[in-house]
């Protein structure tokens, strides 16, 4: 680290202390107790669950984006919201943010939305949040990206932001959506195998428990990378495994083929990677399947309240005999309610 830049630093978390009127301790969604300031006009994201949360709940607090903005994301964000500053990952095993953007940038608060389902890293993630806060003299606030507590976590940032009748209507929606998966999953026998294909050549893949698979098994069917030990991240497996498995549903995620030439048909990608995908029992059926990623990946990238839709979607995928319900309606409320824009 340059003297210029420890100088900067230092300067830059004296000031920020100075101005800051601290009035509120809340205890945050990890049990970490957090002064905050007596009114939050500004939130800088520590990742793109955070993003996603805050283009919900309010644009015109968040200070930056994590990554520059992709083109299917701006279609749904106003253009005076484009050239917010990227500030990248501030926490956690890959840091590419730059603590003096951020500190330039004034925030309020930090806010970072992680898996708290995963006791193992949970430490960590407590310690992380310390550290940024001590170095940028920020409050950092961290909520749970579970989706099962989606709700929860609309209603504890409404409380702190003084956005209570927006984050209502969204925690509402996203207690709905879920119980009704769970209802209908109830209803369930044998569940629907699925495989879903990531990385170049569709061979990484969610497994289950972990949190970019957690829609799979919400609605209902069977993730068949079930594997014992670290689950927290995707994993590679080998096609001959894939063929073992022999899943009923194959799902593509939209990275998955976005180096490829554009087809209207998913399954024209497996066999572009291999013939020996045509064994599997979902190509045979022709249930392969793209996942839709405007603006955000449904099911997992991230793993934020983008998937809220995922479940829509993939349980009328998957089970349309139980998810029985109004689809074009159901996504023209989510995009009018959680993004402002009208389908």
């Amino acid at each position: 680290m340059s003297k210029r830049f420890s100088f900067l630093l230092i300067a830059c978390v004296f000031f920020s202390l100075l101005s800051q009127a601290y009035a509120a301790e809340i205890t945050d969604m990890t049990g970490r107790t957090v002064e905050l300031p007596e009114q939050i006009f500004k939130v800088c994201p520590d990742g793109q669950s955070a993003v996603v949360i805050m283009h919900s709940l309010s644009l015109d607090m968040l200070t930056s984006w994590s990554f520059d903005l992709l083109e299917q994301e701006k279609i749904y964000i106003p253009s005076k919201y484009h050239d917010l500053p990227v500030t990248g990952l501030l926490s956690g095993q890959k840091v590419t943010g730059n603590l003096e953007k951020v500190m330039l940038l004034k925030p309020d608060i930090i806010l970072s939305a992680v898996d708290l389902g995963n006791a193992g890293g949970h430490q960590k993630m407590i310690q992380d949040a310390d550290n940024l806060q001590r170095k940028t003299g920020i409050p950092v606030v961290i909520v749970t990206s579970e989706i099962r507590r989606a709700g929860e976590v609309f209603t504890f940032l409404g409380k702190i932001l003084h956005l209570e009748e927006k984050a209502g209507h969204l925690a509402s929606y996203c207690n709905r959506v879920i119980s009704y998966a769970d209802e209908q999953r109830a209803k369930i026998d044998v569940p629907v195998t699925v495989y879903y294909a990531q990385g170049k050549r569709g061979l990484m893949t969610a497994p289950k428990g972990s949190s970019h698979g957690e829609i799979i098994e919400l609605v209902g069917g069977r993730n068949v990378a079930d594997f014992k030990g670290d689950i927290r991240n995707r994993t590679a497996v080998n096609l001959e495994q894939v063929l073992l498995w022999n899943p009923q549903v194959i799902l593509l995620a939209d990275r998955l083929y976005s180096a490829f030439p554009k087809t209207d048909e998913p399954s024209q990608v497996l066999r572009d990677f291999s013939p020996l995908w045509e064994r599997t029992e979902a190509m045979k059926n022709r249930r392969v399947y793209f996942v839709p990623c405007k603006p955000y990946n449904w099911l997992d990238m991230p793993p934020s309240v983008n998937r809220i839709l995922g479940i829509l979607w993939l349980g009328k995928k998957l089970y349309p005999q139980f998810y029985r319900f109004d689809y074009e309606s159901e996504i023209k409320d989510y995009f009018g309610l959680f993004y402002n824009y009208e389908l």
